[in-house]
């Protein structure tokens, strides 16, 4: 059996270094590692980069996904729900490309793209809106499409989830699918998705409900991703959304009862731009195309041990937001955690709860330091969206940063 023999890289090491945000070259990471640990080891090589690899081909990456549940299990049974939409947990998925290392079966999996010559895939992920949770997360070949990993987020959800979809997910067969699993939805549209949404495009109307028809069409589609087909057309919410620009957008959604007024969607929609907000801390400020290794078992690792270490992060910022609730509740503006500090102050300290004997002595600590940096918020604010830049610069394994 693996981790069975007495190494200075155990199992339980080997897990808290992955944790602990590799980003520094793999070397530097270890001997800073073993410092925390043990601060008489600071000038010592304790393991070597080479037995970091042969290691960590042992560990399964699963053993993260795992980890995750686990943690999402006891924070929502300890952390009732308080941020919510209309008593809805509300809940986001959309994907994202990834830029991957080129070795041969990562390359035979997900394939190369065209343009940088690289292997790409796709990252889909379920995402917890209010309280900055990744509940669940794909990575599959970018020919897939969006939809299909959302058959496995589903698995994740609970019957009093909210799901936000941009414009590449509404489907016939993707609406009877979360009819089916009793999930609800709200989506924006394309023209031409539908006869009668086109319809209602022109329309003019604020909202409409509307009954899409089973065509051999549609059996055709649900039959093909699996999902039973229905025996009557399916019935959806129609909503027309004024943007300040000028525009239009319409929103399916599957909220058909009065109690949800049509003025409210427009901003409930808007939130789904917190996925987006998400995805920008992980791929930039937690590195995650950064990779440590260059083999596929490598990567998932770093993918899902730095969506774990985002979670635990998210866990206690809302702990540290207590806090700075109290000592700001006499101030002009309200004040929250700053997400990109709290993720640094991650660094090591997750190391030393992890390792600790008196975990609790040092989630004090943490919790304190994530209280001090704070950053106003300001209702109302709005800035201009950039436009996306071009294919970026990575960082090269061979040119990882010391740190």
């Amino acid at each position: 059996m693996d981790f069975t023999r007495d190494r200075a890289l155990t199992f339980q090491r080997l897990v808290m270094l992955l944790l602990n945000q590799l980003k520094g070259s793999l070397q530097d990471e270890l001997d800073r590692f073993f410092h925390v640990l043990n601060p008489s080891h600071w000038f010592r090589r304790v393991v070597t980069a080479a037995a970091l690899s042969k290691a960590r081909k042992k560990l399964k990456s699963s053993a993260f996904i795992e980890l995750n549940e686990k943690a999402l299990e006891i924070f929502y049974e300890d952390f009732p729900l308080q941020k919510q939409w209309n008593g809805f947990r509300l809940l986001a998925v959309d994907g994202s490309n990834l830029e991957l290392p080129s070795d041969p079966e990562i390359q035979k999996k997900f394939g190369i793209n065209k343009l940088s010559g690289r292997p790409m895939a796709m990252l889909s992920t379920l995402y917890d809106l209010n309280h900055r949770i990744w509940l669940s997360a794909e990575l599959v070949s970018t020919k897939i499409g969006e939809r299909k990993p959302v058959i496995e987020h589903l698995k994740k959800t609970r019957q009093d989830d909210l799901l936000l979809y941009d414009r590449g997910y509404p489907a016939f067969w993707f609406f009877v699918l979360h009819q089916q699993v009793k999930r609800n939805f709200c989506m924006r549209l394309q023209r031409n998705s539908f006869k009668c949404t086109d319809e209602f495009f022109n329309s003019g109307e604020t909202e409409a409900i509307v009954q899409i028809p089973v065509t051999k069409k549609y059996r055709r589609q649900c039959r093909s991703h699996g999902v039973s087909v229905p025996s009557s057309s399916v019935t959806i919410r129609l909503i027309r959304v004024e943007l300040d620009s000028g525009g239009v957008e319409v929103l399916a959604t599957s909220l058909i009862d009065s109690i949800y007024p049509a003025n409210i969607f427009s901003d409930l929609y808007h939130q789904r731009w917190g996925h987006e907000e998400g995805y920008k801390h992980l791929k930039i400020h937690a590195e995650l195309q950064n990779w440590s290794g260059k083999q596929l078992n490598s990567v998932l690792q770093d993918l899902y041990a730095k969506l774990l270490t985002l979670n635990l992060t998210s866990i206690q910022e809302i702990i540290a937001q207590i806090r700075v609730d109290q000592k700001t509740e006499s101030c002009k503006h309200r004040y929250q955690v700053n997400h990109v500090q709290a993720l640094s102050q991650m660094k090591g300290m997750i190391v030393k709860i992890l390792n600790s004997l008196n975990p609790h002595k040092w989630l004090l600590l943490l919790t304190e330091a994530m209280a001090k940096n704070t950053t106003s918020i300001r209702p109302g604010r709005k800035f201009d969206r950039k436009p996306r830049p071009g294919v970026g610069v990575r960082v090269r394994p061979a040119y990882k940063q010391g740190r």
